[in-house]
């Protein structure tokens, strides 16, 4: 009858069940299109099974093999609470310590409009979600992973070191979203933790003739 078995990769089942305007990027596409949920359920762990417009027989199905179905950012999720967060939402926010906080490692003051200051540690570039540090479900946390500039206001770049903070209360203390900050109160020696992301390149070319 055209319904599609997919995989989850979302907080918000209701993306996948409530019917709405979605998008979807086919493997041979470079771009996303719309396209109409006509609806969809759970059916075990975080497999679905949905319904979409246009998509009525096994044949129109089996073409949707490989292919993404999106959310689009700005569509927020009504059944998110106060204290949660999108992903991007917290990418590009600026860290700062809480004035309270035993940290000793050296970070920079970076001056507020009202003329006061702010301890800068970094900026978050990425969120390492649990399962991708944990196999165990409900044993691991969410991680900040946190750039450390060359100075006040640089941008991050691939020369900086990196450090991950376990976004968990009892460190990140704060998260204003309008102001753009993250506040935490690190235990001694996290932030000196730190590491650097090392990328590899494979460079494809022609080898030189050998010598005889």
């Amino acid at each position: 009858q055209g319904q599609l078995k997919v995989s989850g990769v979302t907080d918000f089942p209701a993306r996948l069940c409530n019917a709405g305007v979605r998008h979807i990027k086919y493997p041979n596409r470079r771009s996303p299109r719309r396209i109409q949920l006509l609806g969809g359920k759970k059916i075990l762990n975080e497999n679905y099974i949905i319904t979409l417009e246009g998509v009525g027989d096994r044949d129109a199905a089996a073409r949707m093999r490989g292919a993404t179905l999106y959310a689009r950012e700005e569509d927020r999720p009504d059944e998110i609470d106060d204290d949660e967060y999108l992903v991007n939402e917290l990418v590009g926010l600026e860290v700062f310590l809480e004035e309270d906080t035993d940290e000793s490692t050296e970070v920079n003051d970076k001056t507020e409009e009202d003329g006061g200051s702010r301890r800068f540690v970094g900026k978050v570039i990425a969120i390492v979600l649990a399962e991708e540090m944990c196999a165990v479900p409900e044993l691991g946390q969410d991680l900040l992973e946190i750039s450390l500039p060359r100075g006040v206001g640089a941008t991050p770049s691939a020369n900086d070191v990196l450090v991950l903070v376990p976004l968990v209360p009892q460190i990140v203390s704060r998260v204003d979203i309008k102001d753009g900050a993250i506040y935490i109160n690190p235990p001694p020696g996290l932030l000196d933790l730190t590491y650097v992301r090392e990328e590899k390149f494979r460079i494809k070319g022609f080898l030189p003739p050998g010598r005889s």
